[in-house]
């Protein structure tokens, strides 16, 4: 078993403390700062000041912290729990635990994947579930777990997500609930759950400065889109916003690449490789007294001189999408853009710090003095009725909609209208509105074909308004990240009741 499903049949089992199982031996003191650096009082706080990220717990909770080989461990016992000892129980006999773990590694396959492969015989999922912390994408799943047969029942509620590099899990564990006294389990769901609301989940400080000038412009004159954000869509951390020409449904090809900003700008060419980057222009940026640096990768060319400093202007052509460095695949034509602080440190310019296949148009912290636009790609289906269909009132009309570069279903509304028409489907006169359909319905073949967060994708609607007659079926879907409405037409037969 790898040590992300391992860390997920942890979590979902409800062995919270047993560090043993997992290879989560206690590190020394002093590796605490190496991996983590964050700022901790001694009784109800925790801060990643570097991350930012923060909670509060109520008072009265026993607090008991310590690095692990894979992150950060901290534990807050309600005074009827027994002290739980990694070395010798996995759990207390009775009362509750809220246990954050921050790891250093990233879940497998996305958080959604490790949870379906950790569940296991031994617990029971009473729901589980999609929330948003200040704009990132959360999962909550609550389970009933028995540790051995008849015994130490186990009720745990869980927020789990991914934010700078690092995967959160808040996790509630009660123990042995009906042996604790009234009111207890309420207390303890009131505490998780003020925990949960007091989380902060922001963008990392940029140093010197209060909040993310707006400077910002896309660096080209057309529409770009994201091709892979501040994670790659394999989950891996990419630091850097690569830019394609287009839709992501159309080969890319290479476009003029401009300054973001004023500055003072370098041209690298090297040896071509440049330790991955290809060529490749570096500008200093000064805004309001904060210094910023923004790199432009993988480029063909630059009308720039190579190795010297110029001063280039905001929208000035500075190079040309391409494909030099390390490229995967080798003819992929794109942009690979970076923006850091002053001291090196690399930024997102979307302020989302998190695992994303779409950024929105503004949101946020971000440093965009423009908005810049978000291509989708909707698409939507209707399955029934089939094309040249003969259908009765009333009947049915159902299919799916989806966005594919939604972190969900990412629809807003599916609206179907009919067009009275001849047998070769040419339209005779005005529009019938139908009605707006009933959104998420349950679609596993949708979800294996596009991905699990398409697996409520499916649409319904049932009319009984059409007279006998040909008509012309249009079925409507906006997209939720775009406004963007796509159509979707069918040839029917009503022959009426």
């Amino acid at each position: 078993m790898s040590l992300a499903k391992g860390l997920a049949r942890r979590l979902l089992l409800l062995l919270l403390f047993s560090s043993l199982s997992l290879g989560l031996s206690a590190s020394s003191g002093g590796a605490l700062g190496s991996i983590i650096d964050d700022a901790l009082s001694p009784t109800v706080r925790y801060q990643n000041s570097t991350e930012g990220v923060s909670l509060e717990l109520p008072p009265g909770w026993r607090k008991e912290e310590r690095a692990t080989e894979n992150g950060y461990w901290a534990a807050w016992a309600d005074e009827e729990a027994q002290a739980a000892s990694p070395d010798r129980s996995p759990h207390p006999g009775r009362g509750a635990k809220i246990e954050l773990q921050v790891l250093h590694l990233l879940p497998e396959g996305g958080i959604d994947a490790q949870l379906e492969q950790g569940v296991g015989e031994a617990a029971q999922v009473l729901s589980r579930g999609k929330i948003s912390l200040g704009g990132v994408e959360a999962y909550f799943l609550e389970t009933r777990s028995r540790f051995d047969e008849g015994e130490d029942e186990a009720r745990a509620r869980s927020v789990s997500f991914v934010h700078g590099g690092r995967w959160y899990i808040l996790t509630l564990a009660i123990f042995n609930e009906g042996r604790l006294p009234p009111g207890a389990v309420q207390r303890y769901q009131r505490a998780f759950d003020q925990a949960v609301r007091s989380l902060r989940v922001g963008r990392p400080p940029v140093a010197g400065a209060q909040a993310a000038p707006n400077f910002l412009r896309l660096p080209a004159n057309q529409n770009l889109t994201v091709q892979q954000g501040w994670y790659y869509t394999n989950g891996g951390l990419h630091r850097a916003i690569d830019y394609v020409d287009g839709p992501l449904d159309r080969p890319a090809s290479p476009f003029p690449v401009v300054a973001a900003y004023d500055g003072y700008a370098v041209y690298v060419v090297g040896d071509g490789w440049n330790g991955g980057l290809g060529q490749y222009v570096r500008i200093r940026h000064n805004v309001n007294g904060q210094t910023f640096y923004t790199t432009y990768a993988h480029l063909s060319g630059s009308p720039l001189p190579v190795g010297a400093t110029v001063y280039v202007r905001r929208g000035q052509r500075i190079g040309t999408a391409g494909n030099t460095g390390y490229v995967v695949p080798s003819w992929f034509t794109h942009l690979h853009f970076v923006l850091e602080d002053g001291s090196g440190r690399r930024l997102d310019p979307y302020g989302i710090y998190n695992v994303r296949s779409y950024y929105p148009r503004c949101s946020g912290d971000h440093f965009w003095a423009v908005c810049p636009p978000t291509y989708t790609l909707p698409r939507v289906t209707l399955d029934v009725p089939g094309p040249g269909a003969v259908v009765r009132q009333p009947f049915l009309m159902g299919g799916w909609a989806l966005d594919q570069l939604a972190p969900s279903v990412g629809i807003d509304y599916v609206h179907i209208w009919a067009y009275p028409a001849r047998a070769d489907g040419a339209v005779t006169g005005g529009p019938v509105f139908l009605g707006a359909a009933q959104l998420g319905g349950y679609r596993p073949d949708v979800g294996n074909v596009y991905g699990r967060q398409f697996d409520q994708s499916g649409f319904n609607l049932v009319t009984g308004s059409l007279p006998p007659g040909y008509w012309r079926l249009i079925v409507y879907a906006k997209s939720a990240l775009s406004g963007r409405v796509i159509e979707q037409h069918r040839l029917v037969y009503s022959a009426g009741g």
